[in-house]
């Protein structure tokens, strides 16, 4: 199973100006690795401000998931 690690990342110069990053890893990892992940994503100038895991759930992707 993948999931997504969602980053907000902000300028160390200017903690105001931030941007989302999104990374597609294993869910595993994701969940129990995502702090170090993460930091190898974190792009050089940038403080990581938060990190958000959501797993890719295999039946999403068929068109008879269910709804709701």
């Amino acid at each position: 199973m993948i999931a997504t690690l969602t980053l907000v990342v902000c300028l160390s110069s200017a903690p105001t100006n931030c941007e989302l990053k999104e990374v597609e890893i294993d869910a595993l990892l994701c969940f129990y690795g995502s702090r170090n992940v993460a930091e190898e994503e974190l792009p050089e100038g940038y403080k990581l401000q938060s990190v958000r895991c959501v797993p890719h759930f295999a039946w999403a992707q068929h068109d008879n998931a269910p709804t709701g």
